[in-house]
């Protein structure tokens, strides 16, 4: 409901970011503190199907096209310290 807030009431983007670990809930476990493996390994048998709705329900694009739309222009220091 939240990003449909920003797109359809605010009418701007977001943008959101996951790693590929993420959309793995078959990847190896490793030793690590309770809270940590919380952390790490929750929920990520929901990872997939939501990503999977993400893409369904939004308009996606690349992010030079989202800047530009923005009228931003990265000066060179910016983009060295990409």
């Amino acid at each position: 409901m939240g990003l449909a807030r920003v797109n359809n009431v605010e009418h701007r983007t977001f943008v959101f970011y996951l790693h590929p670990w993420e959309v793995d809930p078959d990847q190896p476990r490793i030793e690590a503190s309770r809270l940590s493996k919380f952390r790490h390994y929750n929920n990520l048998d929901k990872c997939e199907p939501r990503l999977r709705r993400l893409l369904a329900d939004f308009p996606m694009g690349r992010m030079d096209h989202a800047l530009a739309a923005l009228k931003f222009s990265p000066t060179p220091l910016q983009l060295s310290a990409a």
